[in-house]
């Protein structure tokens, strides 16, 4: 039977110390780990006090206790150890040698061993693991050190200026993710790209620590996070079978015991908690157990490639539910998209909070509905659906979008558009891709400001990219040889602006979009009681400084709600829309068929490159878009099927659509037929207000597609509706009542 060893000899035995020891005896002698002499090392069995006679390494007097010795002990291991951290880096998929020396990973001067540094939280060295065989697995784990606390890797480096805290399971994630991060810069565009100046790069914003495993976590490390943004990168473990049952994931478990643990600190408060995301019930079910952020990054063989792994890596995060935390928020930040999610599943409870929040009108809750019909429509089967939001400035767009962005796994926010590919090459094939389709393949694409669009010289082709991305396949080839070919292309778009984005509804470049308009006319009076209560929450955030919250909860809450509602809705459309497609009903499909027509004819234009022939679109894609709308819309509102509340906000949407000139020529017909009057040219461009040689074309243009008649009386010709456009106007016209 093996001699147990007494507990304060383990960690010299554990890390080679050959001591032998003897019954009543005060000491224990063996050879010195660092002048190799043969039996003057002595450590005391009482205390753990050890000194060599002959090199009195140590203190000043020589020698000291079981924490000095782990340090002198990593010290001299790590002047020692020279070339052989490249094979390491190798062994470990690390790009660089200096991956390893920089966390402190080196060859024990007594065993030869790897030997990994744990730093307490007042940055010293209070552990050392060593990586060792593990007889059980067959494979090499790191071990801590007998009878010493488990401590973090790579706290020797925190800096406290740095606001952001990635947490990773064990040093080597830790190491690799350090490694691509301080290569790796954020561009004007939001997308990832290489950089060889640290001061320029992620990790001069971000500490980056390793946990020795998923099950270890201390309530002291808490105080380490106090308002940062923390962001936990654990494994991918699936479950296990344990005595006839099934143990949830391990890295997924273990991270929400350490959320856990950080929300019960009350007095260290994180500014906001994130985590890695693998996918359903915490593990990605197409990676083996334990696939982990190391693995992702190591998949590229240049750094290049992995800036784009790490990109596709951070996508993955997400704020952690709010219900991992009950009765617990944590503050995070002022407002913007770093608020959490807050689960949300009914429209009504939604719509409740909004009204709480602002100034809640009828166009805010349509357009709103529409919108969440655009996200849950993502991932479906037929005509994408892709709106313009239109509104004057102030009238809650950006609101809106903010509080969409909230949820970043569905929506992607991008104010700046250059076009939807990217040629830029940082590798020899040009592999790499840097466009924002790859971001926004499977989300919501938001922009809030839109009309930056039109001042763009690039916006006929970001236009002409998009029409190839509303088809879901797009092609492209740049001249010094890189191609990129996408199929199978998922993805929304939400356009915010002012009406001047209506410029871009030309039947060659704009036609994808359907359009909602939040406010048709400025109400004074709502404008004047809305100003005073901005000014009453400008007075309050007049003594707050910058970092502290800005919005009021009830707006917050509003926005997490929101985020909340995109899950649900993106979670469970599928179920959801089933149910409203086997009760639509006929009559309903009927309305979806005669708006689309209608809007065909109401934004149909004379073409700006052919007089020969006046043309319009045909009304296929439109239906197809409408009927999709009021699927998604009824999903939206939690209704079983289409009826005439639904059927109003597509009739509304329609008639925003078809705004513009020929619906005020139809309308100023329509307005003079029940005056039992008859219009000429001259009354038209009285009512419409438009120039003559603009009225002329479009006139001579709706002729030509059957929407207008005319006839001459007296040498005057005078202008009717044809009758089959009026009937159909009329019949749409009565969806809105």
């Amino acid at each position: 039977m093996p001699r147990i060893a007494p507990k304060n000899l383990r960690p010299f035995l554990f890390h080679g110390v050959d001591l032998s020891w003897e019954d009543g005896k005060e000491e224990a002698l063996g050879n010195c780990p660092f002048c190799g002499r043969d039996n003057k090392f002595s450590v005391r069995i009482d205390s753990g006090q050890w000194r060599c006679f002959v090199c009195g390494t140590g203190s000043e007097k020589g020698g000291g206790n079981i924490m000095s010795f782990l340090r002198y002990l990593w010290e001299e291991s790590d002047k020692a150890t020279d070339g052989a951290s490249k094979d390491l880096a190798v062994e470990r998929k690390f790009l660089y040698p200096e991956t390893v020396t920089h966390w402190g990973v080196c060859q024990s001067v007594s065993t030869g061993e790897w030997l990994a540094p744990g730093y307490g939280t007042d940055k010293k060295l209070h552990q050392l693991y060593k990586w060792s065989l593990d007889v059980s697995s067959g494979k090499r784990r790191l071990f801590a050190t007998p009878d010493c606390h488990h401590q973090i890797y790579g706290l020797n480096h925190w800096d406290e200026t740095k606001q952001d805290v990635y947490i990773c399971e064990g040093i080597w994630d830790a190491m690799a993710f350090w490694e691509v991060l301080r290569a790796s810069k954020t561009d004007d565009d939001g997308n990832l790209s290489l950089t060889g100046i640290e001061a320029n790069s992620l990790i001069s914003k971000a500490n980056i620590i390793g946990v020795p495993g998923c099950n270890v976590f201390s309530e002291e490390w808490v105080n380490l996070l106090s308002n940062r943004n923390v962001i936990f990168m654990y494994h991918s473990d699936h479950p296990k079978e344990h005595k006839g049952r099934t143990l949830p994931p391990a890295g997924f478990a273990g991270m929400k015991r350490a959320i856990e643990m950080v929300s019960k600190v009350t007095e260290c408060v994180p500014r906001s908690v994130s985590y890695l995301d693998w996918g359903r019930d915490g593990y990605d079910r197409n990676k083996p157990s334990g696939f982990d952020a190391r693995d992702v990054l190591s998949e590229g063989n240049s750094m290049a490639e992995r800036v784009a792994l790490l990109q596709e890596l951070l996508s993955r995060v997400k704020p952690i539910p709010v219900e991992w935390v009950p009765g617990r928020t944590f503050n995070q930040g002022a407002g913007g998209t770093d608020i959490a999610c807050r689960p949300c599943k009914r429209w009504d409870e939604l719509v409740n909070q909004w009204k709480k929040a602002m100034d809640w009108f009828e166009g805010m809750d349509r357009a709103l509905s529409i919108m969440l019909a655009s996200v849950a429509s993502t991932m479906c089967v037929g005509e994408q659906l892709w709106f313009k939001v239109l509104g004057p400035a102030s009238s809650g767009k950006s609101t809106l979008c903010e509080a969409l962005s909230i949820n970043k796994r569905y929506i992607y926010p991008k104010s700046t558009i250059r076009g939807f590919h990217s040629g830029y090459k940082t590798d020899k094939e040009g592999k790499d891709d840097y466009g924002l389709l790859v971001q926004v393949n499977g989300k919501t694409l938001v922009t809030k400001d839109g009309d930056t669009l039109l001042q763009s010289p690039d916006l006929p082709r970001i236009l002409a990219e998009g029409r190839d991305v509303f088809d879901r396949c797009s092609r492209t080839h740049y001249r010094h040889g890189v191609s990129r070919d996408y199929e199978d292309v998922n993805m929304t778009w939400l356009l915010c602006g002012t009406n001047a984005l209506r410029s871009i509804d030309s039947s060659e470049l704009g036609e994808r979009f359907l359009d909602t308009v939040i406010i048709e006319e400025i109400d004074e009076d709502r404008e004047r009681e809305t100003a005073l209560r901005v000014a009453y929450a400008a007075l309050r955030a007049s003594c707050l400084h910058a970092g502290q919250r800005r919005e009021d909860k009830e707006k917050i809450l509003a926005k997490q709600m929101t985020g909340g509602y995109v899950d649900y809705l993106r979670q469970n459309v599928h179920e959801l829309s089933a149910q409203v497609i086997e009760t639509f009903q006929d009559r309903y499909l009927a309305r979806c068929r005669d708006l689309a027509k209608l809007i065909s004819l109401l934004r149909a234009r004379p073409s700006s490159r052919q007089k020969e022939k006046a043309e319009r679109e045909m009304c296929y894609r439109l239906t197809n878009q409408l009927t999709r709308l009021a699927v998604y819309l009824t999903v939206v509102l939690n209704k079983k099927e289409v009826d005439t509340e639904v059927i109003r906000r597509v009739t509304q949407v329609a008639f925003d659509t078809g705004r513009g000139i020929a619906l005020e020529i139809i309308r100023a017909i329509l307005e003079a037929k029940e005056e039992q009057r008859e219009l000429t040219f001259h009354g038209l461009m009285v009512k419409t207000k438009h120039s003559e040689k603009e009225e002329r074309l479009q006139v001579w243009f709706m002729q030509q597609i059957k929407v207008i008649e005319s006839k001459t009386e007296k040498n005057l010709k005078h202008y009717t509706l044809s009758p089959n456009l009026e009937q159909l106007y009329l019949n749409c016209l009565g969806g809105l009542k």
